[in-house]
């Protein structure tokens, strides 16, 4: 059982190896083309959209601090 001991400390030596590879990992993937285009665009328009043109919402989700403070 002492080479899994050897192992672990192995291991804790390259904790900046470690951290590299998941930096570069998260790089490639936010990096990475894909068909991003469209949503990108989508979302870059929500400001200039009129809110008539927006998707309805549910009632509950548009209830104010206020509203909530006169149930209590």
């Amino acid at each position: 059982m002492e080479w899994v001991h050897d192992f672990g400390l192995w291991l804790r030596q390259l904790w900046a190896v470690w951290l590299m590879i998941i930096f570069l990992g998260i790089v490639v993937w936010v990096f990475w083309p894909r068909s991003k285009g469209k949503d990108l665009e989508r979302h870059g328009r929500i400001p200039l959209d009129e809110e008539d043109e927006r998707e309805p919402r549910d009632e509950n989700s548009e209830r104010t601090a206020r509203d909530e403070n006169r149930e209590r």
